[in-house]
């Protein structure tokens, strides 16, 4: 409930809701000058709406993010300028100040966008890639100065200091954020100018080529740990300003913006011999285009969705995969590549999985769905029925259920609305019964190998978790939505080692009873995570993957 009033308070603000309220508070004075307790009760209103902004604010956020705040600028200057008629006495240097906050606010808004972040952690280079403060703060300061001066229109004439006070720091602090945006600006030219030469003395042997938007860091933190174990100098290229800080969290190694197509010019550099892709992002051919290096996909997940066996996967020169079920995506659909294009390296990243069973206690089950993708191709979410699924596993007492949705789900609507209803039934369902669900955000961004060491099964869509968690050796349930995963006909589906899950009252039923009874795919499950996973013991991954790497790497570069 908390997490829901949050949600919306957030999403009041953000669509102007504060300001839409003092600019009717200010018109209904306007229009009836004795209803001031109306006036008074719609700004204490705003004000609380104001602390819970800035109590539920996100932590981070991009460089121009009080844009989508600062939209509904001209009720704000209606506001200010009703107040200055008025009251144009007491109110007239408060309301000045004001409407200069909102005619700057553009300008700044521009300039931080002109100034995007340019490198980090490269060495011998100096250079602060963001702004002094939050640029939102503007955004709190001119609209607590309205607030302030909606005051004196009830009589409290001080209130005009506070207002005047708070509408020049909002001037202040757009002045402060114009001069230090041109500054870094200026600063980044000179360090772009520079960039080749600096490049060139780290001596970078290969480059992660990640173009991906915010809060897909899971991408890269999949494959990070295992390419800084190759020993070698690389660097981390994003073609994505929102997702800058999300790689500073992840590595210390050198981490690059470049914007624009003719930015990765100045990337190739002597030194570099290899670009590693951990997604298939359209842009990637982008970079493909050098053919003097050697391009390398790694992929983010072993899973049957389309993105695994596209055409286009042929633009790079090896596609690391995981095991023969990989190959066999391709060789099935008649997909043609080299003979040497395949290199079958495991999943390194599932040593932590442990195949013992989790604690003593009440068993776990993981409900993970994957979010609603980009197209049709990549639909495979259940969370359509997501809800059923998890009331039917309410109904043996001695389950507690996990709950990980996709870190995208919230990006689409009725993805997001499915997975708060599920997050609402786990809730009430805990204040019943005193079962230990798991269910926040918070939850969501743990270690999901970790969590697979703590449940004691698995339900989840057509995605990498399925075939990650065959490395648990436990129970596991697949579902099917209606666009049906195609998997090799050569090998042994992924559904044999499990159970399947439709979207029918009796299949979720017998589905979850399979899963928690005596489970007899167990006897297949061996052979599949050999075809899926590559190998038995996830250490011959971790070999594996440095082997192949390695050998990539000492291949002399292309003329």
């Amino acid at each position: 409930m908390a997490d829901r009033l949050v949600r919306s308070v957030r999403g009041f603000v953000s669509i102007g809701g504060v300001e839409t309220v003092l600019s009717i508070a200010v018109l209904a004075f306007a229009l009836w000058p004795g209803q001031r307790a109306l006036v008074l009760v719609i700004a204490l209103i705003s004000a609380v709406s104001i602390a819970t902004a800035l109590g539920a604010s996100q932590s981070r956020r991009q460089l121009d993010d009080f844009a989508p705040l600062a939209r509904f600028r001209m009720l704000r200057a209606i506001a200010a300028a009703s107040i200055l008629a008025f009251e144009p006495r007491s109110a007239a240097l408060a309301c000045v100040l004001i409407l200069l906050g909102i005619l700057i606010e553009e300008p700044t808004r521009l300039s931080l966008i002109a100034a995007p972040p340019l490198c980090a952690n490269l060495p011998g280079v100096e250079l602060r890639n963001t702004a002094p403060f939050p640029p939102r703060w503007l955004y709190f300061s001119n609209l607590a100065a309205l607030a302030a001066a909606t005051a004196i229109l009830l009589g409290f004439e001080s209130a005009a200091y506070a207002a005047s006070a708070l509408g020049a720091i909002t001037i202040v602090g757009a002045l402060v954020l114009l001069g230090d945006s041109t500054a870094r600006r200026k600063r980044s030219a000179i360090v772009e100018a520079g960039l080749p030469r600096a490049l060139a003395a780290y001596g970078p042997e290969f480059v992660v080529y990640w173009d991906a938007a915010r809060g897909t860091g899971y991408q890269l933190r999949m494959w990070i740990a295992q390419l800084e174990e190759l020993g070698a100098p690389f660097i981390i290229v994003l073609r994505e300003r929102g997702s800058f800080e999300d790689a500073l969290e992840i590595t210390s190694r050198p981490v690059l913006l470049r914007l624009s197509h003719s930015d990765l010019d100045a990337l190739l550099v002597p030194s570099l011999r290899v670009a590693f892709y951990v997604n298939n992002a359209t842009r990637n051919a982008n970079f493909t285009r050098f053919a003097q290096l050697r391009h390398v996909q790694l992929n983010h997940g072993e899973s049957d969705k389309a993105p695994s066996y596209s055409p286009s996967m042929r633009m790079y020169d090896h596609d690391f995969v995981a095991g023969p079920a990989a190959v066999a995506r391709f060789t099935d659909r008649a997909v043609t590549t080299t003979a040497d294009f395949f290199r079958i390296v495991g999943r390194p990243q599932l040593a932590p999985i442990s195949q013992s069973a989790p604690h003593p206690g009440p068993r776990r089950v993981l409900y993970a769905p994957t979010w609603a993708g980009f197209n049709a191709d990549t639909a495979h979410s259940s969370l359509l029925f997501g809800e059923r699924i998890v009331a039917e596993l309410l109904r043996h007492d001695d389950i507690e259920v996990d709950f990980r949705p996709h870190p995208h789900t919230d990006h689409v609507r009725w993805t997001r609305h499915a997975a708060a209803r599920i997050r609402r039934c786990l809730e009430q369902d805990r204040a019943r019964t005193g079962r230990n669900h798991r269910f926040s955000r918070s939850f969501g961004t743990s270690d999901l190998y970790l969590t697979f060491n703590e449940v004691d099964a698995v339900v989840a869509d057509v995605s990498s978790v399925i075939a990650d968690f065959l490395a648990s050796g436990k129970p596991f349930a697949v579902t099917e939505t209606g666009l049906p995963a195609t998997p090799s006909v050569k090998g042994p589906a992924i559904e044999s080692a499990g159970y399947t899950i439709r979207d029918s009252d009796d299949s979720i039923r017998n589905g979850v009873a399979a899963l928690l009874g005596t489970d007899p795919a167990s006897a297949n499950r061996a052979e599949v995570r050999r075809y899926f996973l590559g190998f038995d013991d996830p250490a011959e991954s971790v070999a594996a993957f440095r082997s192949a790497a390695r050998s990539v790497l000492d291949l002399p570069k292309r003329a």
